[in-house]
């Protein structure tokens, strides 16, 4: 299981959208994942890009696995100055799916 922060460009103008995708791969189905707030790391102005309904799963191979994808949060972030800035680090919880018997 790994948490995947995907921005859609390695690099922006001040001021250009970089959208940025936060997604849960798990090899089992998960009961539970929470919805992560939106980025707020420091140079950038955050804008939520979904609806605040959950997305729907879907299924991916990497490297010969299939991987259950669970999209977290869709975010849109704008650099507010030129120079380097780098996202925060991010962390999830996570229950998979079943009983407690058949984890």
């Amino acid at each position: 299981m790994f948490l995947e922060v995907t921005p859609d460009k390695d690099s922006a103008f001040v001021g250009e959208q970089i959208a940025v995708v936060v997604e849960v791969w798990s090899q089992v189905p998960l009961g539970s994942y929470p919805r992560v707030p939106g980025l707020k790391p420091a140079g950038f102005v955050c804008l939520p890009l979904d609806d605040g309904t959950r997305l729907a799963a879907s299924q991916r191979s990497l490297g010969g696995r299939n991987y259950y994808v669970y999209p977290v949060s869709r975010d849109a972030l704008f650099a507010l100055a030129p120079g380097k800035n780098a996202l925060p680090v991010l962390t999830v919880e996570v229950s998979p799916a079943g009983s407690f018997f058949s984890r």
